[in-house]
């Protein structure tokens, strides 16, 4: 434990949402997305916590996330409707899609909504607990549009979808849901983050190098030639890859991706 240093989840918000503000976002965007990264962490979720704090700063200063903007409805219908994120955070425009969903559906049965261009999302599962405690289930896919190619499918070599996350809730009782958050992946992109930063090892089964040879070095995601997740199941993970193409099929085809 000399090594180990430990900080509160109070203390630890405080200092993201410090970093995010000075980064360049609002104090409301800075505050929201931390304390939403913090329960990732706290819920153990590493992949989806405070280490995505540079991640969202830099592709704030790279143009490729946007600070203070609205969410646009495109259209929208009794019962449907399509959002344009604009670019802004997934962790303001998320909370902003869901208050629009749970109006609609107390006067509908279902509801379908849509959004496209968010930054990254966090983690799926947060939103869909969410509605799950309103008291209505909720089902969510996500793809990333092409941008992150990092499955490859089964016996392939380069990625050719993303971890393609889908998640759901659904109420049980009082105070109880039934969640699931899972990557369609044989693991996160962000446990190889994890991994990287933390000098750990990978278990058997969750990725190849850049040559298509199993690996557990997380390293080898990173490097050239850069090595692929493997889809849910490992090199046999014929399944996996096809609810990834269902959620590519889903989550871009609806939304206008």
């Amino acid at each position: 434990m000399a090594d180990t240093i430990i900080i509160s989840s109070e203390r630890l918000s405080e200092i993201a949402s410090s970093l995010l503000a000075k980064g360049g976002f609002t104090q409301t965007e800075a505050e929201a997305t931390a304390a939403s990264l913090i329960l990732s962490n706290l819920l153990g979720y590493d992949s989806h916590g405070i280490m995505r704090v540079s991640q969202y700063i830099n592709d704030l200063k790279a143009g490729e996330v946007t600070s203070n903007v609205d969410l646009k409805i495109l259209k929208e219908s009794g019962n449907t409707f399509s959002a344009d994120a604009q670019g802004g955070l997934g962790q303001i425009q998320m909370p902003r899609l869901l208050a629009l969903a749970l109006d609609k559906i107390r006067n509908n049965g279902t509801v379908t909504a849509t959004i496209c261009n968010s930054a990254h999302v966090g983690r799926l599962g947060e939103w869909v607990d969410i509605a799950a405690r309103a008291g209505y289930p909720a089902f969510l896919v996500v793809n990333n549009n092409g941008l992150w190619m990092q499955v490859a499918p089964p016996g392939g070599l380069d990625g050719r979808v993303s971890t393609n996350t889908l998640a759901f809730a659904i109420p049980i009782g009082e105070n109880e849901i039934f969640s699931m958050d899972m990557a369609t992946s044989a693991a996160a992109a962000g446990k190889m983050r994890v991994a990287y930063q933390s000098g750990h090892k990978l278990p058997p089964g969750l990725l190849q190098d850049g040559h298509g040879r199993p690996s557990t070095d997380p390293a080898d995601f990173y490097s050239t030639p850069k090595g692929t997740l493997l889809p849910m199941g490992g090199a046999q993970g014929y399944k996996g890859f096809a609810l990834a193409m269902m959620v590519d099929l889903l989550g871009a085809g609806l939304s206008g991706g």
